[in-house]
C-alpha cells in the first residue's frame, strides 16, 4: 500500500503533532531537492518509513516513482519551494523516482523488511 501527500513545510509539522502516534527519525527518511538534484538520491528504508522529499529550489518539481516499468505514486501537483510531498511504501522491493517536469533527476529507494 503507498501513501502520498503534498504538505507545506507548516502544515506537516503540525500535522506531525497532531498525530496519536509519533514518528520516530527510524520512521522517516528525507530527500532534499536542491540544485535540480534528488540528495541522496537512493535512500534504503524499512517498509512503513515516511519519504519525504523536500523542495529547496526556486523551482517547482513533481515526484513520480515505479516499480517493474508500473508507476506506484506521483505527486498530484508540483511541488514549490519550500512544500514537501510525503510518501509512506510498504511493499519491499526498489522504487526508482524521478521529477515529472525534469527527467535528468532520479533516484531509488529500496524498501525492506
Amino acid at each position: 500500500m503507498i501513501f502520498g501527500t503534498k504538505l507545506s513545510l507548516r502544515a506537516y509539522v503540525l500535522a506531525a503533532l497532531a498525530a496519536s502516534t509519533p514518528l520516530s527519525a527510524e520512521d522517516v527518511a528525507e530527500v532534499s531537492i536542491q540544485n535540480s538534484a534528488f540528495e541522496p538520491a537512493d535512500v534504503n528504508v524499512k517498509s512503513g518509513t515516511r519519504v519525504l522529499f523536500h523542495n529547496k529550489d526556486q523551482v517547482p518539481h513533481s515526484i513520480v516513482g515505479e516499480t517493474g516499468g508500473r508507476e506506484i505514486f506521483r505527486s498530484p501537483d508540483q511541488v514549490g519551494e519550500e512544500e514537501t510531498y510525503a510518501v509512506v511504501l510498504s511493499n519491499i522491493g526498489e522504487v526508482n523516482y524521478y521529477c515529472g517536469v525534469h527527467p535528468g533527476m532520479k533516484g531509488k529507494i529500496s524498501v525492506s523488511k
